[in-house]
């Protein structure tokens, strides 16, 4: 063969190596939170994100008045029961209790 170069060529081989690698992905600038939530849930779960950083009493408090105004009775009921269902038995009639005696915020 008198040329090898010329038979790379036709096969395609001196193609640059960027021209053979797939597009990277590119990733989405807002999370389907930040797309479809409504702006009450995206402000319920910002207050509950502040409320378990700060992890104080008076927070908790606060959080409740503005969970009571963002969300329907039947979030709010919702929202109660998954967090009963995560304690354990004792728990759960303490905070029953607790909220029974306090009243609603």
């Amino acid at each position: 063969m008198k040329n090898p170069g010329a038979l790379a060529g036709a096969t395609g081989a001196n193609n640059k190596a960027d021209q053979l690698r797939p597009k990277a992905y590119k990733k989405p600038n807002r999370s389907a939170m930040a797309r479809y939530a409504q702006d009450r849930h995206k402000r319920a779960a910002r207050i509950l994100g502040y409320a378990l950083t700060a992890d104080a009493p008076d927070v908790w408090g606060q959080a409740s008045v503005i969970f009571s105004a963002r969300l329907t009775e039947m979030e709010l009921a919702s929202l109660a029961f998954a967090a009963l269902r995560a304690l354990d038995e004792g728990a759960r009639e303490l905070v029953c209790e607790a909220a029974a005696v306090g009243g609603r915020a």
